[in-house]
């Protein structure tokens, strides 16, 4: 397809998002403003930014109130600069209405990019809740982290035939590259893992992640207990620690570690968990780090409140374990299924590489290319 001028707008380049960008760039003619230096609070500090072949600009300057800003920077650049269509993120609060309406004005394309499915319940989402919907139905197409994405906007009234499914993905190459056993020795060895292996979590020490979850359910296992290894940083660490001792688990916390070290602790690993759990304002919309477990074969048990199980990445069975959120019970019976049975492990270890091995980044342009064809079109129609 011809390319039109396209323009994407949305809050950072993270590592796993950089690749991406550079091929729509490639592909489609992308260009990039950055309304955010990659300060949210979902996001750690020590991953920072990520600089890419794809042309960029951050605009992040505006009065604030509160966790309001009205990005006067940002309004500058979405009226200067010539496009005909808009790719969106849903995140930023003013930055959505805000590239919706210069969109309009300019007479362009606008196409929303999103990972919800479900929407909070912060009080300032329940007074946008009704425009969010209008976005939905006003969109001219919508690009979905998944098809549970795709569920949840067409039930909040979007016309099924403009949504389009963008699985999530993430490095295939850095991260399902072979990983040498010295490497693997080094893990185990700098995290005293012993002869009842490793369990690990990738993830902010947060309470929508779920670790304590999964501290009890280690902590039911019989016998000697594997070691649970936790990459990330956050609030919890002191509270998972101490409830580690008072459960009897050996707990240990790698904090600061970049995106080219983690092959490594995957390869390491008997099991990858990810017991997310759902909050007032809060559902994991994917879930990256399955992905990149299932790149080393690794198994992976992951909740039902987890984007990548609702997502179809995760099934229960096949290319992983699903539990429910919040039972303990559920999840000490899956390690225990898991870590006692080889065969099952292998089984859902290959399946489960083999299926992540279908989600690439290739596929999400696609995706992208598909909804901005339809953007352009129904457009042209109004």
């Amino acid at each position: 397809m011809s390319c039109p001028r396209l323009l994407v707008v949305t809050n950072f380049a993270s590592h796993y998002r950089a690749p991406l960008f550079e091929r729509l760039h490639d592909r489609l003619g992308a260009e990039f403003v950055f309304f955010s230096k990659g300060g949210e609070e979902y996001w750690q500090p020590h991953l920072g930014t990520t600089q890419g072949a794809f042309p960029a600009e951050t605009a992040a300057n505006g009065p604030h109130l509160g966790k309001l800003r009205f990005n006067t920077r940002l309004w500058q650049e979405l009226n200067a600069r010539p496009y005909d269509i808009v790719v969106k993120c849903m995140n930023g609060r003013l930055e959505l209405p805000m590239a919706y309406a210069a969109a309009r004005r300019k007479k362009a394309a606008f196409v929303l990019w999103t990972g919800m499915w479900m929407h909070p319940q912060s009080v300032f989402h329940t007074i946008s809740r009704p425009f969010t919907r209008w976005i939905y139905r006003h969109s001219d197409a919508i690009v979905t982290y998944g098809s549970h994405v795709s569920r949840f906007v067409v039930g909040e009234g979007a016309d099924a035939r403009k949504v389009f499914a963008a699985d999530n993905a993430t490095n295939n190459e850095a991260f399902g590259r072979r990983v040498p056993q010295d490497e693997i020795a080094r893990v185990h060895r700098e995290c005293s893992v012993g002869p009842a292996g490793m369990i690990l979590a990738v993830s902010r020490l947060v309470p929508q992640k779920g670790l304590d979850t999964l501290l009890d359910a280690v902590g039911a296992l019989p016998g000697v207990r594997p070691t649970v290894v936790v990459v990330g940083t956050g609030s919890l660490e002191d509270q998972l620690k101490e409830r580690a001792r008072e459960l009897g688990v050996s707990l240990v916390v790698v904090s600061g570690l970049q995106p080219a070290g983690m092959p490594p602790y995957y390869a390491a690993a008997d099991v990858f968990v990810m017991p997310s759990i759902t909050t007032r304002t809060f559902k994991e919309p994917w879930g990256l780090a399955c992905n990149e477990a299932m790149l080393q074969g690794t198994p992976v048990i992951a909740t039902d409140a987890v984007g990548a199980v609702a997502g179809g990445l995760v099934e229960d069975g096949d290319t992983g374990l699903v539990v429910p959120e919040r039972d303990s019970a559920a999840l000490r019976a899956a390690l225990a299924a898991v870590l006692s049975d080889r065969a099952l492990s292998d089984r859902l270890g290959e399946a489960g590489k083999a299926r992540v091995a279908t989600i690439d980044y290739e596929n999400m342009v696609g995706a992208f290319e598909s909804a901005i064809v339809h953007a352009l079109k129904h457009k042209a129609s109004l």
